[in-house]
């Protein structure tokens, strides 16, 4: 979403769906702050404003944010900027706040440093977050799709390639794993 007018695309969409608040990743700009623009739905010949708020780096990478829609703005109780991974929007509900805390987690390729990092940032932002609230983690989490190879069965491969076998061999029974990929979300609130 490097350019602003792809924003208004989004939230011409959003507002389609009654979707109020949405979490967006790889916003890709720079710095971090809050920007309020006016859209208009050429459909329904009407125009409505919506905010985004955003977290990015000192380059155009990464980035998380949030779009909030209309009068919902009138509801965010608090806006933190971690860093340009992980932000933080609080928002009043009608029993309880929410805290929902936007994350782009780097991927499986990237240092173990750096990982373990983001994942420690995580769970200190987590545990800021007020003891009442209804905590969210949504986001990118970078997970990978595929199967989960046992110890055994690289013993075995590897053993096979070795000996320069080419004949199959029976294996145990393969594991597979699959993780879901958070590409994005969105909340839809009631009024109040």
């Amino acid at each position: 979403m490097y350019h602003p007018a792809r924003a208004g695309l989004l939230a011409r969409e959003l507002h389609n769906l009654n979707v109020h608040v949405a979490a967006i990743q790889e916003v890709r700009w720079p710095g971090h702050g809050e920007r309020e623009f006016t859209a208009v739905d050429p459909i329904a010949n009407t125009s409505f404003k919506y905010h985004i708020y955003y977290s990015g780096g000192e380059k155009a990478m990464h980035g998380v944010g949030f779009v909030v829609i209309g009068d919902q703005k009138n509801r965010v109780i608090k806006w933190k900027v971690v860093n340009d991974r992980i932000c933080v929007l609080r928002i009043k509900g009608k029993f309880f706040n929410y805290s929902l805390i936007n994350i782009y987690a780097p991927t499986n390729d990237k240092p173990d440093d750096e990982k373990d990092a983001f994942y420690e940032r995580l769970d200190k932002t987590y545990g800021e977050c007020p003891r009442h609230d209804v905590k969210i983690v949504i986001g990118d989490a970078n997970a990978q799709v595929g199967r989960e190879v046992s110890c055994e069965e690289q013993r075995n491969e590897s053993s096979a390639e070795k000996n320069g076998s080419t004949t199959k061999r029976y294996l145990p029974k393969r594991k597979h794993s699959t993780t879901r990929t958070i590409s994005g979300g969105f909340m839809q609130l009631s009024t109040v």
